[in-house]
Parts: structure tokens; C-alpha cells; sequence
């Protein structure tokens, strides 16, 4: 995530941030002991993991442009923005000053995420729908949105291999020029955003889709990454497919396809995982009352199975919605799914496919938010988790070294301090699990 420049105004902050969370890829014996019957056993473990992964202990030492510690002086620290990515497809236009609808749109987002993905603007029927006919403007406008708020953008997608979702004429093409349509959208994609996205999905879809392994073999998707990655060597760039979590079978393919195009030479830097049937996510006491239920711990079980496979490779939940006219189960579902996402350490981001009823592809019975912007149950849970359950904020003094410890999520924090006259400074520092060090200088607040 990009880190937020230091100060360098009257007082030196050294964060020295020990991280109390010991490493590790996957989960851990306690994480799985429990009665699984007992209803609460899945979030008592969830929670335990979070605890372990997600946070770290730090402390601050606030010296004063001389170097000399600061001693006995009130702190303030509040988590701005999360090292976990947590995010939403996005639609519109939300940085649109005029509109009251895109006003709403925009401060939920900028209230709860630190990630976006735009739900269509970057595929190619939206940036070539007919040939030489480029336009960049929707997926422009929703980047220049994330740049100006500090939200990460993932990039999605620059090939869709489901033939449906292939534009008329690129299904007349022949093989040569197909070839040279590919080269041409990968070198207009990523030229267009390099350094600008934290990934790319390079070709969604791929395990069921087939349209470009048909016309020119399985190679080609290999060739895809590898091009991207000549490009812009520095995005990760990601597979992405769905029903997985659900499905031992595909599970495997899945494993088995990555590794085949890795063996091929494909630069494949992190695993994309959608669920677009959240709704089935249900406590095991409680199955017998979903229709094909998931329990948590068989979705961390199938999580684990890419970590044994790829354990150097990040986890991404990447489009998750779930659909369904039973409010609380709706809620009940996302709200474990988060917890699971968010508790397993090779879990990077989750981001949810939409959150308000008119801008949801699956309408009223995924939404979070209803049309006239109220918080529905599962926006409700959500949001609680977001803004209140998963924060730090609090207050603090510093002992006679100038030192503060505190305990909190890894993310940026906005740092606040009264000096010795009564001024107040103020700075972020990042905490991060690989970051254990940090210095910023703290700008005097203006009046």
C-alpha cells in the first residue's frame, strides 16, 4: 500500500514499531481447536487469528528537533487506513461534486474502504467495444477517483475468456490477427496504468472460460502474463476464478492450471478467489438450514490448499456478494466471511462486488445500503467491523524516555502530540508486519 510522506515541521516522531504478531503462512493448531458445534466456535477462532496476524505491538519515541526526548506528553493515535485491503467494484461517477446521489455513493466508500476495483470500466467491451474505437474516459475517471483518496485500485480485467463476454468482432478475427488484437489491448492496458494499480486480473476466468484457449491453444494464457509482466514488471498480476471455495474438484483444477502455467514460465504473483454465493456461508450448527452450506472451517480448509500448493503466492477474495431475500442471513454470511478472509494470514484483500441496491449486478437481495441509502443488516455488520471492531484509536502518554506503547492493526495512524508549550503536532507513521522501524517529523496543527 502506499505509504504516506513524513512531516517536516518542529518535531522528529521515531516509531520504532515492533511487530508483536509472529509470521506465519497458514493457520494454526488453536485456530482449529474447539467444539465445532458450538455456534460461537468459528468467530472465537476467527478472532484469536486476527488477533495474531492482523495486529502488532509499536513504540513511539517523540523527540524534539534536537533530538531530545519529549517526557510525560499526551499522545493521540487513530487508525486512518488499514494494511489489509478491504474494498468494493465501483461504479458511476463518484467523484461528481454536482450530484447528491454520487455525493452518497462517494462518502461510503471513503468511509469504509481502502480499495477499489472497477466493476467494468477496464474490460476490453468497455475500452474497444467496436475496433480502433478505444475510449479510456469511465476507467480514467474511476482511477483518478482512487488516486485522489489514496485507495488502491486492483485492475480487472484485461482479457475475459468467456466467450459471451467477447465482443463480436474479435470473434471474427482470424488466429493472426487475433494474436495481434491480444498484443495490442495488453499494450494499451498496461502501458496506460503501469505503477498505477496494485494488481492485474490478466485473464479472468480462464479454468472455465475458453474462448482464447480455443482458438490458439492453452499457451496463450501463459504468453498473456508473460507480456503483461515485460510491460510493467512491477504489478503482481493475478488469476482470478470462481466457485472455488465451494468446490473440492475445481479446487484442484485450479491448483493444477496455476501450476501448469507456472512450470510454463507464466509470472503469476497471486491467486484470485471470487464468491458470488456468499449467502451459503452458515455457522456448522446451523447447516441443515442452507442449501449446500459452506462452514468456515471448510473454506479456511480449501484456503489452506493454496497455501500447501503456492505458499509464497497472496490469497485475494476478490468479488464477493451475497444474494439472498433473508436480510439476517445475508448478513450473518458476510460477516463471516469477513472474519475468515481476515483472520487467514495469507488473506490480502476482500472486496466486496457492490454494496448499493440500484449499483449491485445482483440488485436488492445483495445489497448492503437500500436504494434510499439506508444501512440494510448486512451493511449494518459490515460497517461495524470496518469502523469500529477492527479500529485503534486512543490516548496515550509518553514515559520519562519520551516513549509510548500501544497495541493496534497494522495501517497508517495519524499521530498526534502536545508539545511542551502546549502545541500540538501532528504526523502518520505506518505500521506494517514488514516494517518494524519508522521516523516522520510532526507538523505544528494549524490554527
Amino acid at each position: 500500500m502506499t505509504k504516506l510522506p513524513g512531516y517536516s515541521l518542529p518535531a522528529l516522531l521515531i516509531a520504532s514499531l515492533f511487530a508483536g504478531c509472529e509470521a506465519a503462512p497458514r493457520s494454526t493448531d488453536a485456530a482449529r481447536e474447539g467444539d465445532a458445534d458450538d455456534k460461537a466456535a468459528w468467530k472465537i477462532r476467527a478472532e484469536a487469528e486476527i488477533e495474531r496476524h492482523r495486529k502488532g505491538d509499536f513504540t513511539i519515541t517523540i523527540v524534539d528537533a534536537e533530538g531530545r526526548p519529549l517526557r510525560d506528553v499526551p499522545v493521540d493515535y487513530k487508525l486512518d487506513r488499514h494494511h489489509f485491503l478491504f474494498g468494493t467494484a465501483v461504479t458511476g461517477n463518484p467523484a461528481d461534486p454536482d450530484s447528491e446521489t454520487e455525493r452518497r455513493y462517494r462518502e461510503f466508500i471513503l468511509e469504509h474502504f481502502n480499495a477499489l476495483v472497477c466493476e467494468n470500466a477496464m474490460k476490453w467491451y468497455s475500452v474497444e467495444k467496436e475496433p480502433g474505437e478505444i475510449t479510456f474516459d469511465y476507467a480514467d475517471r474511476l482511477m483518478a477517483f482512487a488516486e485522489e483518496h489514496d485507495l488502491a485500485m486492483r485492475g480487472h480485467t484485461i482479457f475475459w475468456a468467456k466467450p459471451h463476454w467477447v465482443q463480436d468482432w474479435i470473434h471474427e478475427l482470424d488466429d493472426d490477427d487475433l494474436r495481434e488484437a491480444i498484443d495490442a489491448q495488453l499494450e494499451r492496458m498496461v502501458g496506460r496504468y503501469e505503477s498505477r494499480l496494485i494488481a492485474w486480473d490478466v485473464a479472468n476466468e480462464i479454468l472455465t472460460g475458453h474462448f482464447f484457449r480455443d482458438r490458439l491453444g492453452e499457451e496463450i494464457h501463459v504468453d498473456m502474463f508473460k507480456r503483461a509482466h515485460e510491460l510493467d514488471p512491477d504489478v503482481e498480476l493475478h488469476v482470478n476464478e470462481y466457485s472455488i471455495l465451494s468446490n473440492e474438484g475445481k479446487t484442484g483444477e485450479y491448483i493444477e492450471m496455476i501450476e501448469r502455467m507456472k512450470e510454463q514460465g507464466a509470472p503469476i504473483h497471486g491467486i484470485g478467489i471470487q464468491e458470488h454465493a456468499a449467502q451459503r456461508f452458515v455457522d456448522p450448527a446451523r447447516a441443515d438450514e442452507v442449501q449446500n452450506p459452506l462452514t468456515p472451517q471448510e473454506v479456511w480448509d480449501g484456503l489452506d490448499r493454496f497455501v500447501e500448493a503456492f505458499p509464497d503466492l497472496p490469497l485475494h477474495l476478490t468479488e464477493i456478494s451475497a444474494q439472498t431475500d433473508d436480510q439476517q442471513r445475508r448478513a450473518e454470511s458476510l460477516e463471516m466471511l469477513f472474519h475468515v478472509g481476515f483472520a487467514h494470514p495469507q488473506v490480502e484483500s476482500i472486496l466486496l462486488w457492490g454494496f448499493w441496491e440500484r449499483r449491485h449486478f445482483r440488485g436488492a437481495e445483495a445489497a448492503l445500503v437500500d436504494r434510499d441509502w439506508n444501512l440494510l443488516p448486512a451493511g449494518e455488520r459490515i460497517s461495524e467491523l470496518l469502523t469500529d471492531t477492527w479500529h485503534t484509536e486512543g490516548s496515550t502518554r509518553t514515559d520519562d524516555e519520551g516513549q509510548a506503547v500501544i497495541r493496534g492493526f497494522f495501517g497508517s495512524y495519524r499521530i498526534t502530540a502536545t508539545g511542551p508549550d502546549g502545541e500540538a503536532l501532528e504526523g502518520t507513521v505506518e505500521l506494517s508486519p514488514d516494517e518494524t522501524n519508522a521516523a516522520l517529523r510532526l507538523e505544528a496543527v494549524a490554527p
